[in-house]
């Protein structure tokens, strides 16, 4: 079980980590988050809200993971033709929660699961748009250097990290329980792996040995404690 661990906060304003794309989602891939959305400020001018924890930006065809106005965990991507590919949550009031984005190149989807459990999966598309040509990924915003739609994230994230494999569903209910991620790195397909508790000169150190640091912009680092439980004796 998980003990008390540390967590970036980010302010919704302009906080964020920008790390390498060093990762190729059309061969296959598994994105992993965890993080908690905070107390969010809507903006009700806007037809709707993104509060972005990853991204892998494009021209209008982002991929992220992010919790919206709508109180609902969201993923969404683009193929080639820019055509979008969505999954939602169910209404669900922002909690600590971790997201698996499995990209499968056999089956031309991605499969979402939220804490280990099968959220949904998306239609099926020809070819995803060619993120590999973006040379950054971001936590904590979509793009905080274009001058529209940056859905700044406020809240805490954690963990991240990414696998050059699409998981099956007990590999990733294995990683989102026990946070595991050795074998992976030892079979090289650990391309990031970032945690809040190693963090040295703003930086959140790459932990898979690739030496891809996400550089910390106007983040807080913070301690989370877990709840404490009595044990009780049911006579």
């Amino acid at each position: 079980s998980r003990t008390d661990y540390k967590a970036l906060s980010f302010n919704g304003i302009d906080s964020y980590v920008v790390g390498k794309n060093n990762f190729d989602l059309k061969s296959g891939a598994t994105i992993f988050v965890s993080f908690k959305p905070g107390n969010l400020s809507y903006d009700f001018e806007k037809e709707s809200d993104f509060f972005t924890a990853f991204c892998l930006p494009g021209f209008g065809t982002d991929t992220l993971i992010s919790y919206n106005s709508f109180k609902r965990y969201h993923f969404s991507t683009y193929d080639e033709e820019k055509r979008p590919f969505y999954i939602n949550s169910e209404i669900i009031e922002p909690y600590q929660t971790n997201i698996c984005a499995v990209f499968d190149p056999t089956k031309k989807k991605v499969i979402i699961y939220q804490d280990g459990v099968l959220l949904g999966e998306t239609n099926q598309f020809s070819e995803l748009f060619p993120y590999e040509n973006q040379k950054s990924f971001y936590l904590g915003a979509s793009n905080p250097k274009r001058a529209w739609s940056q859905n700044f994230f406020k809240g805490t994230i954690d963990s991240f990290a990414v696998i050059q494999k699409p998981m099956d569903a007990k590999e990733v209910s294995d990683l989102s329980t026990g946070l595991k991620f050795s074998d992976y790195k030892k079979k090289d397909l650990l391309k990031v792996l970032y945690t809040a508790n190693y963090i040295e000169e703003y930086k959140m150190i790459d932990l898979s040995g690739n030496g891809n640091d996400g550089k910390i912009f106007n983040c807080e680092i913070t301690d989370i404690k877990l709840p404490k439980y009595n044990q009780i004796k049911i006579p």
